[in-house]
């Protein structure tokens, strides 16, 4: 399994506006683009210095021959949804991560 993570820290101004539209727009739209078999929402609890308010979002696939291509969709849609939405108010990172056995 493969897990595209996206790690956001969000802003105190806008966070309840995030979590709204994480939950009624960024997520459906997601799912939507038939890679992700589910995902879950996490909250960051360790401090790190001036972010309190830090989310990971995790879409779980067996689909890495697709990869390319979502990362391509994320470069061209998603980036482009969050960053018109909220500027510099909410930034963010990904990375691709994959489950092993030890």
């Amino acid at each position: 399994m493969y897990t595209f993570n996206q790690s956001f820290n969000v802003s105190p101004e806008v966070l309840a506006i995030w979590k709204t539209w994480v939950r009624d727009t960024y997520i459906p739209h997601v799912m939507q683009s038939g890679f992700f078999e589910n995902y879950k929402v996490l909250k960051l609890i360790t401090t790190i210095e001036d972010f309190d308010n830090t989310y990971a979002i995790q879409f779980v696939t067996s689909k890495v021959s697709q990869m390319e291509e979502l990362a391509q969709l994320f470069e061209l849609d998603f980036e482009f949804m969050i960053a018109t939405k909220f500027g510099e108010k909410v930034l963010f990172f990904r990375s691709l991560l994959q489950d092993i056995d030890l």
